[in-house]
């Protein structure tokens, strides 16, 4: 087949693709909530000695608000909490606190599937016999922290939505006496509520 036929074909079907995606976003439009509210279980792959991985899970919750400012962007204030005990040699426990807010691009293809993508700062909060506040001497309990990644959400109805999954890089700077900062995997997966629609 000569390149020009080729060339010709892959325009049209782009000029159809575009068309389709331009008559289809009224469409979306219709199903973009103003408001939300979510509830999810959180798992935090973390790891707390300065050397090596020492990595642990620890398991919690959290709960989101959300308000739609223009299309699919959307305002978001996160708070988390997760948990472990019994953690490397000397039995430690650790409780990790975060509040975070800021930008969500929700892309919705269709009527139910709506992944999306944020990225969201504030302060986490660490408590227990591991915290930077007993670990090392004149250490913060509360530091920056910050949250990276996106979910994919199924509609379930018009006011009701399964977070099917969610992953985020979360990042903190608690005091470790290395390079005070943690790289932590946190996967989660909930409900959504949805108002104003």
């Amino acid at each position: 087949m000569p390149i020009r036929s080729v060339i010709a074909i892959l325009l049209r079907l782009m000029t159809f693709t575009a068309a389709a995606m331009a008559l289809s976003l009224p469409t979306a439009a219709q199903f973009e909530p103003k408001a939300e509210v979510a509830f999810e279980y959180n798992y935090v792959h973390s790891n707390a000695p300065p050397s090596g991985c020492g990595c642990f899970s620890m398991n919690g919750g959290g709960a989101s608000g959300a308000i739609q400012l223009h299309g699919g962007l959307i305002a978001v204030a996160q708070f988390s909490a997760a948990h472990a005990s019994n953690i490397a040699r000397d039995d430690e426990d650790l409780t990790l606190t975060s509040y975070l807010v800021g930008p969500r691009y929700t892309y919705r293809t269709q009527r139910r599937l709506a992944p999306f993508g944020e990225v969201l700062v504030g302060l986490s909060h660490a408590s227990g016999g591991l915290s930077p506040s007993n670990a090392v001497s004149g250490a913060s309990s509360s530091v920056f922290a910050a949250a990276m990644g996106g979910s994919l959400d199924f509609n379930v109805g018009r006011r009701v939505g399964i977070r099917v999954v969610r992953a985020d890089y979360l990042v903190t700077a608690f005091a470790n006496r290395a390079d005070d900062r943690q790289n932590d995997l946190r996967l989660g997966t909930g409900v959504a509520f949805y108002l104003g629609r």
